[in-house]
């Protein structure tokens, strides 16, 4: 199943070809509007959760204009992250001063100056989604990691602290582990497998009985132990198998969120 739909609003039917192979080879769905005028009405029929912009079209700046129109009283994308893209400064020298989003004037969440490198555009709209998964009636997704490793919880506690809508505690064994979820109910638990005294398994199965719903993500370098440990388990989770990428660390979790029913994850 695609990770998330993106429409492409372009005019550019060849750039729109280069974007959607980029972006469909990572797993998202993509649709095309090539004509400002129709987005609104396509927007109701693909539902996309995050739009790639154009500033350029028709040889005008269509692209503030419709994201006035879409992020105005009533617009059709008020919840919908967008990145505006634009090759004015390659074209003309112009270059952004500052900050180039405007609430009014230009409200979107990202710019990116063309050309752009298929790898940095993949990145963004990582983050894009990240964030947009990462808040829920603007609270921040609480997520622990358990791990007796300093330098893994160091490392995992810098990518995800990156993240703006999330908020990361540490726990350096399960004991520690399990009076912290009882003190932040996190809502994402990230749990080594090999802890001393109680193990990763062990921490799953006391989380588990008090919070049946709590996603988690088994970390372990060890690919064999997953088998046993879901038999002890007796259900699947999600894995984290080291050594693993910040960008792995990042979707992991952004998965999980997303497996949230929308009843846990409208809790205050």
């Amino acid at each position: 199943m695609p990770r998330a739909r993106i429409l492409i609003i372009d005019d550019d039917p060849d750039f729109y070809s280069i974007i959607k192979t980029v972006l469909e080879n990572r797993g998202y769905a993509t649709a095309l509007c090539g004509d400002p005028a129709q987005c609104e009405q396509l927007l109701s029929i693909f539902t996309p959760d995050l739009i790639i912009l154009d500033l350029m079209m028709g040889g005008r700046m269509e692209g503030a204009v419709l994201a006035r129109r879409l992020k105005g009283d009533g617009g059709a994308g008020r919840d919908i992250p967008i990145l505006m893209l634009t090759g004015v400064r390659n074209q003309t020298g112009f270059f952004w001063l500052g900050d180039p989003r405007d609430p009014v004037h230009l409200p979107v969440d990202e710019v990116m100056e063309k050309p752009v490198k298929p790898a940095e555009l993949a990145q963004k709209v990582e983050q894009l989604l990240a964030r947009k998964v990462g808040t829920v009636a603007g609270r921040k997704r609480t997520l622990l990691i358990i791990d007796d490793n300093p330098t893994m919880r160091a490392a995992c506690l810098e990518v995800l602290s990156r993240v703006p809508e999330y908020a990361v505690a540490v726990a350096q064994d399960g004991l520690s582990g399990l009076e912290m979820v009882g003190r932040y109910e996190p809502d994402v638990l990230l749990v080594d497998l090999c802890l001393p005294g109680m193990d990763g398994v062990d921490v799953i199965l006391n989380v588990q009985k008090e919070n049946p719903g709590m996603p988690v993500i088994g970390i372990t370098g060890d690919g064999l132990a997953v088998a046993a440990a879901e038999r002890r388990l007796e259900k699947r989770i999600q894995w984290l198998l080291k050594p693993f990428t910040p960008a792995e660390l990042r979707e992991s979790v952004r998965q999980a969120i997303e497996s949230i029913p929308a009843a846990a994850g409208s809790r205050s």
